[in-house]
């Protein structure tokens, strides 16, 4: 019986981000597989946002006037129609590997596994050493090994993590939408 692959979406969110959504958007594009389809959420942007994503073709413009992080990851991932949903920061950098390896996880396990989410570099630090330790000093040890001490579990980093289009349908009615209350990428993780 042949394995049908889960189509990847990938949904930025973006808030006045000329700066960093091309470089964005162009390691997208540089992916060896590339995402079924790619979302890029405006929330209300004022600078040359817009005309940076309109300027990809494979990108989908949806804008979102609710202002804030929570209304935008909503946005996105209600309309996106894949069975994987990945949540990046406009200022993400993607490695040419990144949706392989999200398929080498998630594609025999889409109906065991909730969302995974890895860890963030540090790419304006140009020397590797520096970049190593201080990009495990503030994922591994800072936001993971805090976050998890706090929860008491593993949970989700929003510039870099995928969760099932499953996982989503079951949490978003649940979800807080007080960013106050709670961050937007730890909330879908604490609920599921």
């Amino acid at each position: 019986m042949l394995h049908k692959k889960p189509k990847l979406f990938i949904i930025v969110l973006a808030y006045n981000e000329e700066e960093y959504l091309g470089p964005c958007l162009e390691s997208i594009k540089q992916q060896i597989y590339p995402p079924e389809e790619v979302i890029v959420v405006n929330n209300n942007s004022t600078d040359k946002t817009i005309k940076i994503a309109r300027s990809f073709p494979f990108v989908q413009l949806l804008n979102e006037k609710e202002q804030g992080m929570i209304p935008a990851r909503n946005a996105g991932f209600n309309v996106a129609k894949g069975d994987l949903l990945a949540r990046i920061d406009a200022d993400t950098r993607l490695p040419v590997d990144w949706v392989v390896r999200v398929h080498d996880i998630l594609d025999t396990q889409v109906n065991t596994i909730r969302g995974v989410s890895g860890p963030q570099y540090l790419y304006a630090v140009s020397n590797k050493t520096t970049r190593k330790i201080l990009s495990d000093i503030t994922s591994k040890y800072g936001f993971f090994g805090i976050s998890k001490l706090l929860l008491g579990h593993e949970t989700l980093f929003g510039s870099n993590m995928v969760i099932t289009k499953k996982a989503w349908q079951k949490v978003k009615k649940e979800v807080c939408h007080d960013s106050y209350e709670v961050h937007e990428d730890i909330d879908p993780c604490y609920t599921l």
